[in-house]
């Protein structure tokens, strides 16, 4: 009997003292982390403090640390990919920094979040005005790439799309984009536990709406995962006009993301690829230096085995698109 108390102590004892163990330091929980996180949390911490790091529901982790006296976040893909870093705004381009107080007026200036894609580099920023709180994304060079908006701000034909494709759904969040020659809406919704975005003309028009693998017919779903081969398939949009139904796929390799356009056939309508303009021919490159403007992006697009180069500019604060052949000649509008 005597021996039973004594096991029975001994286990409570053990139990309890395992629920309260203290948690693990955080660089304890860093020497826990896959090698790749590992190594990018250490890039960014330097000779700061680390205080905490949290894995979030997408398997991210969101890391906060001190530098110069102040804290500061960012957050790390479960790859060891840098997502953001929360920045302050005396550390930012004198272009961007007017942009953002320009903005922010007689406002308050809330978080600063800087990443760096593709596309370059980006600053999501919190301004909070009359009492309402908005994100804004600038760019480098001060430009305004996208505004939240509210649903009661927005032309009726909009409005009354919005409403439509979020029945039944979570409307999350609508942002006003710019980066686009023509600006439309950009929104967020939740459905069925899926997150998923469509875009909006300023006219109402639905542009296209992100849709997943699974939803799609066989045949299509099988071409998409061929082409891909060892890539990783990403975003699938689909949109309709009057060359009838498309679906633009996002394939990931390596750090490299190309974009294949499928017919509802699952025919290959175009590949589009980012490339840098000393890849692109003689020819092609003179014609891009010689354009009005600063060069913001190159894609290589190969459709039907003629291939040309979209090249988007920012001129005089506007953005515009010109494609250009081989051969370095300017190709209409509609190729």
């Amino acid at each position: 009997m005597l021996k039973q108390f004594i096991l029975s102590g001994i286990l409570f004892l053990t139990v309890t003292s395992l629920c309260f163990a203290p948690k693990p330091g955080p660089m304890r929980q860093l020497s826990r982390l896959p090698a790749a996180v590992q190594q990018t949390i250490r890039a960014q911490l330097e000779d700061s403090k680390l205080n905490s790091i949290e894995k979030d529901d997408d398997g991210a982790y969101d890391v906060e640390m001190t530098r110069g006296g102040k804290a500061r976040d960012f957050t790390v893909g479960a790859d060891g990919e840098l997502i953001d870093m929360q920045v302050f705004i005396s550390e930012l381009p004198a272009t961007a920094q007017k942009a953002i107080q320009s903005q922010t007026g007689k406002g308050t200036l809330g978080d600063i979040y800087k990443s760096v894609d593709d596309d370059g580099t980006s600053y999501d920023v919190e301004i909070i005005n009359d009492g309402k709180e908005r994100d804004f994304t600038f760019a480098d060079d001060g430009r305004l790439l996208s505004a939240e908006m509210f649903l009661t701000e927005l032309p009726l034909p909009v409005q009354q799309t919005i409403q439509k494709k979020t029945a039944g759904a979570t409307l999350d969040e609508i942002d006003k984009s710019f980066e686009d020659v023509d600006a439309n809406y950009e929104v967020e919704m939740t459905r069925d536990g899926k997150t998923r975005d469509f875009d909006v003309g300023t006219n109402g028009d639905l542009l296209d709406e992100q849709v997943f693998l699974s939803e799609l017919p066989d045949a299509l779903q099988k071409a998409i995962q061929k082409e891909a081969s060892d890539a990783k398939v990403g975003d699938i949009y689909k949109s309709v006009d009057d060359d009838g139904t498309s679906y633009d796929v996002d394939m990931t390799k390596g750090t490299t993301t190309r974009t294949v356009t499928f017919g509802a056939d699952g025919k290959i309508w175009s590949r589009e690829q980012p490339v840098n303009l000393a890849d692109v021919p003689d020819a092609a490159q003179k014609t891009m230096k010689s354009l009005d403007g600063k060069i913001l992006d190159i894609s290589k697009v190969t459709e039907d085995g003629d291939i040309s180069y979209d090249v988007d500019l920012a001129s005089a604060g506007k953005l515009k698109t010109v494609s250009v052949g081989e051969d370095g000649k300017i190709l209409p509008d509609d190729n």
